[in-house]
C-alpha cells in the first residue's frame, strides 16, 4: 500500500475511496479532482481514522487519530490499544482484533472506554472494515468517534425515564412525557385510554400525530414550559374521550419541565377528568388548590419549594419596607449528608429530612416560614426580628439561628434501617433589608459557606465582606488547577522519634504549596478545596510517588526511615488507592514495611465494610495502617478489633490538654493501654512541651511527634537534622 502519512491522503487512500463507494471519484460534483476532496474530508474529519496494515500495525492515522491517541506509525495497534482500552473491555477488544486478523469483512460498531493522550476515559465507538484484499488498500481501515457526552446525555435521560415510570405505573390520572420535539416518551395507561391509542403506538411519533383532536389545546401549555422553564398549571381541555364518547368531556392539565442536570428535556403532563367536579365548585377549588399546593411545595417534606420560598421571601420584604421592621432569612444545610446517603441508603436520608422538616417547623414560629429548595438544604424566613439593622434585629436572627442548632442535639432514630444517627448542620443567616429575595438568599448563603468553612455545626452572620471573601476563595480554587499544572507543590517531613529511646524512626510527609503570588501556604487553605474537587486524586497520587521516592533516597544515604502518608478520602473511596500504592512502591523500590499509611478515625467509620475491604487489599501489599486523630470520632472497639491496623495515632488536641485537663490525661493513658491490650503502636502527635513529653513516656506511649522535636522540614532539613541527632535527640533549648 502507499506509504503512511499522518496529515491528508496518499494516492492509495484515493483509490481506497474508489474502491469503498464502488465507483471512480475523477471529479467531485463539485468540479474539484476526487483525491483533493478525499484529502480534506479526512483531515477535517472530527472522527479517528486509522489504517492497520497486514501486520496489526498502524499504517495511517488521520489529525483527529493523532491528537486522541498520540500513536506512533508503525505501533503495534492491538499491544498499544490493550494499555489504553479499560480493563472491564480488553477481552472484548481482543475478539474483535481476533476478527481482524481473520479478515471478517465487517466487524460491526464496537463501544470501548479508551484513554486518550492526556489520560481522561473517554467512550469510543467505532466500525473496522477489512480491505486486506483491495490492492488499493491492502489493510483494515478503523474509523472512530468519541461518544463520551452523547453517552451521558443518554444515559441522565434514562435515568430521568427511569423515575417517571414510578410515577406513569402507579397515577389514577392521564400522564404523559414528551421530548422537545412532542414525541411521545412515556404515556401510561389511563392517558392511553382517553387518547383511543394503545401505548405502544403512542411512543416516537408525535402528538399533533396520535392526538389531532386534543393538540390544538394542548400546544400552548406544552410551548410555554419549553419557552419559560416554568410549570403551566390548569389548563382546561375538552373533547371527546376516546372510551367514552356519549358527552364532552373536560380535563385539567398541568405541564411541568421535565430537566436531566440544569439541562430541559421535556415537558411531563398530568390531566383528570374533571367534568363531573365541574358541577362542584368546591371540589373545584379543592382540586386546584391540591395541584397548586403539589407545584409550589416539595414532595418529600411538604415544605414550600424554592418558587414559593421566593414569593414568601418578596412579600416579607414588602411588608418590611412599609412596616419598618427587619426581616432574616437563614439557609440552614446539614453536614456531611452525603455519609448518610452512602452508608445507609437514600431511604434513610430521606427519614431523616422528614425528621429535620418536623424539627424545624415545631422549633419555629407559626408566622416563620421554613422550606427546603433541594437536596439537604433548608430555608427558614422570619420577620419582626426588630428595627432595620439594629442590634436588637441581629440578636433576634441569631437566636432563630441557635433554636435551630438545638433541634439538631437529640440523635435521628430511623426506622430502616433501624439506628441512631447524629445529624448536624450549619446556618447562614442574612437580615435586614435587601432590594429583592434573590439578594437575601444569595446573602445568607454566602454566610452559609463561611459556617462550612469555619468548621460546621455553627451559624454566620452575613458581612459585606464575605463577598470578597468568597472571591478569593474562588480565585484560590483556580489557581490549584493551575498549581498542578506548574509543579508547585512540595513535601515536607516531620521527623517521628520512638519516646523511649529518642531516636528518629520515621517522618511524615506533609503537603505544602508555594503559591507563586502569596509564598508557601499551610494545608489547612488548600486541602478542604482539593477534597471538593478530583484535583486530591491527582495530587494525593503524586504525595504518594514523592515520599516514596524520598525514602528510598534517604535509605541509598543510610538513612532508613519509615514513611508516612496521609490518605484522603476521596482516595480511599476511589477504589484506584491499592494499585496507586502498589505502583509507587514498584517504581521507587520502596520496601513496604517501610510505608504507613494513616486514615482518620472518622473517614473509617463512613463506610465500615468498604473501609474493611480496602485495609484489607492494603495489609496484602505489606504496608501498615494508622489510624489519625484517633480519639476525636466514634470508633467503637468491635471494629477496631475487625480492622487490619497497626498504629493508633493520638490526637494533638488531648496531648495539648494533658498538663492542664485530667480527663485528656486518664483519656491518653486509656488509649495506650488499649493500643498495648490490641497489639497495636500509639504515637503521640503535637509534643510542644518536655512536660509533655515525660508523661507520655511514663504512660510507656511507643512514639511522637510535634515542634519540642522539629519542625516539618525540608529534606535537606532533614538530613541535616538526621545528623545533628545521630545519637538520639537530646533536647532542644528552643524548638528547632
Amino acid at each position: 500500500m502507499a506509504s503512511p502519512h499522518r496529515d491528508g491522503v496518499s494516492e492509495g487512500e484515493s483509490a481506497a475511496h474508489t474502491g469503498a463507494t464502488g465507483g471512480s471519484l475523477a471529479t467531485s460534483p463539485f468540479g474539484r479532482p476526487s483525491l483533493e476532496l478525499a484529502r480534506a474530508l479526512v483531515r477535517d474529519s472530527a472522527d479517528m481514522i486509522f489504517v492497520l496494515d497486514g501486520a496489526g500495525k498502524l499504517a495511517y492515522e488521520n489529525p483527529a487519530a493523532a491528537r486522541f491517541l498520540a500513536l506512533p506509525l508503525g505501533e503495534d495497534f492491538e499491544g498499544a490499544m490493550l494499555e489504553r482500552v479499560h480493563p472491564d473491555d480488553r477481552a472484548f477488544m481482543q475478539r474483535r482484533m481476533h476478527q481482524i486478523a481473520t479478515h471478517s469483512r465487517e466487524q460491526g460498531v464496537t463501544r470501548l472506554r479508551v484513554q486518550d493522550s492526556v489520560g481522561q476515559w473517554r467512550i469510543i465507538e467505532s466500525v473496522s472494515t477489512d480491505y486486506t484484499d483491495d490492492p488499493a488498500i491492502r489493510g483494515v481501515v478503523v474509523t472512530g468517534r468519541d461518544i463520551t457526552e452523547q453517552a451521558k446525555r443518554d444515559r441522565e435521560l434514562n435515568e430521568t425515564v427511569s423515575l417517571l415510570d414510578a410515577l406513569q405505573l402507579t397515577a389514577p390520572v392521564g400522564f404523559c412525557f414528551v421530548d422537545r420535539d412532542f414525541r411521545y416518551v412515556r404515556v401510561n395507561e389511563k392517558a392511553a385510554a382517553i387518547n383511543g391509542v394503545p401505548i405502544d403506538e403512542h411512543i416516537g411519533r408525535k402528538m399533533a400525530e396520535v392526538i389531532p383532536r386534543f393538540w390544538p389545546q394542548l400546544e400552548p401549555g406544552f410551548r410555554r414550559v419549553l419557552e419559560t422553564g416554568e410549570p403551566v398549571l390548569n389548563l382546561d381541555v375538552t373533547n371527546v374521550a376516546a372510551d367514552d364518547d356519549t358527552r364532552p368531556h373536560t380535563w385539567l392539565n398541568s405541564f411541568y419541565p421535565v430537566r436531566s442536570g440544569q439541562e430541559l428535556i421535556g415537558v411531563g403532563s398530568v390531566f383528570v377528568d374533571v367534568t363531573d367536579v365541574r358541577e362542584s365548585e368546591e371540589t373545584q377549588r379543592e382540586l386546584t388548590a391540591q395541584l397548586r399546593h403539589q407545584a409550589l411545595h416539595d414532595s418529600l417534606t411538604d415544605l414550600p419549594n424554592r418558587a414559593l420560598i421566593l414569593d414568601r421571601a418578596n412579600q416579607m420584604l414588602a411588608r418590611s419596607r412599609r412596616d419598618r421592621f427587619a426581616t432574616a432569612a437563614l439557609f440552614v444545610d446539614l453536614d456531611d449528608f452525603k455519609d448518610i446517603n452512602d452508608s445507609l441508603g437514600h431511604f434513610a436520608g430521606d427519614q431523616v429530612l422528614v425528621e429535620v422538616a418536623r424539627r424545624l417547623k415545631s422549633a419555629l414560629r407559626d408566622s416563620d416560614t421554613v422550606g427546603r429548595p433541594g437536596g439537604d438544604e433548608f430555608v427558614v424566613l422570619t420577620q419582626e426580628v426588630g428595627a432595620h439593622d439594629d442590634d436588637q434585629s441581629r440578636y433576634a436572627a441569631v437566636s432563630v439561628a441557635e433554636r435551630i442548632l438545638d433541634v439538631f442535639r437529640e440523635p435521628f432514630v430511623l426506622e430502616n434501617p433501624a439506628a441512631e444517627y447524629e445529624v448536624k448542620a450549619s446556618v447562614g443567616i442574612a437580615f435586614g433589608q435587601r432590594p429583592s429575595a434573590e439578594e437575601l438568599l444569595r446573602d445568607a448563603d454566602v454566610a452559609l459557606y463561611q459556617a462550612k468553612a469555619a468548621g460546621k455545626n455553627r451559624y454566620v452572620l452575613f458581612a459585606p465582606e464575605m463577598h470578597h471573601q468568597l472571591e478569593a476563595h474562588l480565585a484560590l480554587r483556580r489557581d490549584l488547577r493551575l498549581a498542578v499544572e506548574r509543579d508547585e507543590f512540595f513535601l515536607v517531613f516531620q521527623p517521628i522519634l520512638a519516646l523511649e529511646t529518642a531516636r528518629v524512626i520515621g517522618v511524615e510527609a506533609l503537603l505544602r504549596w508555594r503559591h507563586p503570588e502569596r509564598s508557601t501556604l499551610p494545608p489547612t487553605l488548600f486541602i478542604p478545596l482539593l477534597e471538593e474537587s478530583e484535583l486530591i486524586l491527582t495530587v494525593g497520587s503524586w504525595v504518594l510517588q514523592e515520599a516514596c521516592r524520598q525514602a528510598v533516597e534517604w535509605r541509598d544515604a543510610g538513612n532508613d526511615l519509615v514513611m508516612s502518608v496521609n490518605v484522603s478520602p476521596r482516595q480511599l473511596e476511589s477504589g484506584t488507592l491499592t494499585g496507586e500504592v502498589s505502583l509507587a512502591l514498584a517504581a521507587s523500590g520502596l520496601d513496604s514495611g517501610h510505608l504507613v499509611l494513616e486514615i482518620t478515625e472518622s473517614l473509617l467509620m463512613r463506610d465500615p465494610l468498604r473501609s474493611l475491604e480496602c485495609l484489607t487489599e492494603l495489609k496484602e501489599l505489606g504496608v501498615s495502617v494508622a489510624v489519625d486523630d484517633f480519639g476525636t470520632g466514634y470508633s467503637s472497639l468491635a471494629y477496631l478489633q475487625s480492622f487490619p491496623i497497626d498504629i493508633l495515632k493520638i490526637d494533638r488536641s488531648f496531648v495539648s490538654s494533658m498538663l492542664t485537663s485530667a480527663g485528656s490525661m486518664t483519656l491518653i493513658h486509656t488509649l495506650v493501654q488499649l493500643g498495648e491490650s490490641l497489639g497495636l503502636r500509639t504515637v503521640a502527635e503535637g509534643i510542644e512541651e518536655p512536660e509533655q513529653l515525660d508523661h507520655l513516656r511514663n504512660e510507656q506511649c511507643d512514639a511522637g511527634q510535634g515542634y519540642l522535636f522539629s519542625r516539618p522540614l525540608s529534606a535537606e532539613g532533614l538530613k541535616d537534622f538526621l545528623a545533628s541527632h545521630a545519637a538520639g535527640w537530646q533536647g532542644n533549648a528552643e524548638p528547632p
